[in-house]
Parts: structure tokens; C-alpha cells; sequence
């Protein structure tokens, strides 16, 4: 692994030792899954958090088959409702937190409280991209990293690959850079 490898491996890290904000009022919250190709334990874990500690749910594309439908979200929260919402747009990281942006923006700006809640792996990479999307607003993200209680969560190749895309999405500017996720841990954990 080379010095930058080791620098983003570092901020990874930082990324999944972020405390959840317990302040914040269900109402102002959403908890928002990113699903993944054969990872149905996604949305099963995700779900737990909802609706005790946010209101909304929110469920993101998938970049393959299979898609999640609306009846199977409802069947592993246990309860349907209108705050359950699934979004078409999803294609990657960078299309799926456009649309919960989208949705806050269009639908939901009361929801000052973001919940990110996908593999641990993937966790890292999808907070960053989120960050990079919402354009230095004042929104409380809180990662929750997700594990696959009845199997892997994730290989070591699954890590490297996070990596690798993390250099690349960067350079793209699809990323925040280090420099603003300080930023905004800084501003994040005085709230």
C-alpha cells in the first residue's frame, strides 16, 4: 500500500468511528439505505433503525439486479407507511445521494439529520460522495455501518476496491477531499 492508499485507509477509518447524533427528533431525520447486488441484509439491518430513530426511510437505486420493491422494503420493516420511500436513481454512489439530496431539497427540507446506513465497506466512500453532494450544507450525517449477520459483510478485496475507487472518484471531483471531510468533521462532532 502505498502513502495515499494509507492516507484514505486512514480516513475511512474516521469516517466509521463517527459517533451517531442522538440529538436529533425522529421528525427531523431519515434513515437512508444503499443497497447492494445480493445484499438484502442492507435493507434488513437498515430498517432497525427506523422508525425509532428517524421518521423517514429512504431507500436508494441499486446499480444491478435485483431491484428492491416497495412490497419487500415494507416486508423486512415489518410496517408500511408513507415515510418509506425507494428511489429509482441509483446507478452509483455519486446518482444515489443526487437523489436523496433531490428529495430533501424538493420534498423534505425539514430533515436536517442523515443516516447512512450500508456495508461497512462501501460506508466510507458513500459518506463521501454525500458530503461532495451537498455542497458544504450544514446537514448531520451519522454513519451506521451495516453487517451481514448470516454471512460475510465484506472480503478484502471489497476494501481494496473501496480504495481504488476513492482515488479515482476523488480525482473526478465526485468525492469530497481530505481537507473538507476535516472541515466537516470539525463543524459535525460540535453539534
Amino acid at each position: 500500500m502505498d502513502i495515499n492508499e494509507l492516507k484514505i485507509l486512514k480516513e475511512m477509518f474516521k469516517v466509521l468511528s463517527i459517533p451517531f447524533y442522538s440529538q436529533a427528533e425522529p421528525s427531523e431525520s431519515a434513515v437512508v439505505i444503499a443497497p447492494g447486488k445480493l445484499q438484502d441484509y442492507r435493507i434488513i439491518e437498515g430498517a432497525k433503525l427506523w422508525p425509532s430513530k428517524a421518521k423517514y426511510l429512504w431507500v436508494t437505486g441499486a446499480r444491478e439486479e435485483p431491484k428492491y420493491t416497495r412490497d419487500q422494503v415494507v416486508s423486512w420493516c415489518g410496517a408500511d407507511s408513507s415515510d418509506i420511500i425507494l428511489i429509482e436513481r441509483g446507478w452509483n454512489a455519486k446518482e444515489q445521494a443526487l437523489g436523496i439530496y433531490g428529495l430533501m431539497i424538493d420534498q423534505f427540507p425539514d430533515v436536517r439529520h442523515v443516516i447512512i446506513a450500508t456495508a461497512s465497506y462501501h460506508l466510507p466512500r458513500w459518506f463521501l460522495t454525500f458530503l461532495q453532494v451537498i455542497k458544504k450544507k450544514q446537514i448531520i450525517i451519522s454513519p451506521v455501518p451495516l453487517l451481514n449477520l448470516n454471512g460475510p459483510s465484506f472480503f478484502v478485496e471489497d476494501l481494496k476496491s473501496e480504495i481504488e475507487r476513492i482515488k479515482a472518484y476523488r480525482i473526478k471531483g465526485d468525492i469530497a477531499s481530505s481537507h473538507y471531510l476535516n472541515t466537516y468533521l470539525r463543524w459535525r462532532l460540535s453539534q
